[in-house]
């Protein structure tokens, strides 16, 4: 069968189940890099093993597959084996009782802060999401990155509704507190800099 970019999420995988290379190929190709970006965000090393992992993870599963938006979607199963994935790779680093509600990934593995490079703002909001915890970081980049909804995040880090949508006000309130303090940090470092070259 031929599959185009008008095919959903949901045929594909089920394509796949059934043995389609070709439909893995076109969901790969669709999905992967939100995958890869995932797991990039919040580990050091090891990033195309764990999307691996997780997409196989997708193809075992049985359950129910329904459309965008609702608890069932695609993109809801592969974030949540994601999730299951990373937090399997916490736990092996950093504690056996992680808690992904209280604990980030800045915690787990201070490394993580290492690679972050790009622009300057970047660079300031990557680094402030890490210092978030696991779950509040996975809700706010699944709602602004991915565009998932409060119904599919709930099922991603296993939390009511109502949860996430307080969880969500939090976290956006920590990080732009995060990502000010910072900037501050960063412009008396400048101005401190510029003082010792006049002195000069």
């Amino acid at each position: 069968m031929t599959w185009d970019e008008q095919t959903s999420d949901a045929m594909l995988l089920r394509a796949w189940r059934e043995g389609d290379k070709t439909a893995a190929d076109v969901l790969i190709t669709r999905l992967g890099p939100r995958l890869y970006n995932f797991f990039a965000s919040k580990v050091v090393d090891g990033a195309d093993a764990l999307c691996q992992q997780a997409l196989a993870d997708c193809v075992a599963d049985s359950g129910p597959l329904g459309p965008d938006g609702t608890r069932h979607s695609v993109r809801c199963l592969m974030f949540t084996a994601a999730r299951q994935r990373l937090l399997q790779r916490l736990g092996e680093r950093g504690s056996s009782s992680l808690d992904p509600g209280e604990r980030s990934v800045a915690d787990l593995d201070p490394r993580i802060d290492e690679v972050v490079d790009g622009p300057l703002q970047r660079r300031r909001l990557l680094l402030a999401l890490r210092q978030l915890p696991v779950d509040a970081q996975v809700a706010l980049e699944l709602s602004y990155w991915e565009r998932l909804t409060t119904e599919e995040i709930a099922r991603v880090i296993e939390r009511p509704e109502p949860e996430v949508e307080a969880q969500l006000a939090r976290a956006r309130a920590q990080l732009r507190g995060m990502i000010d303090d910072e900037r501050e940090v960063s412009d008396r470092t400048i101005d401190a800099r510029g003082s010792e070259d006049e002195r000069g």
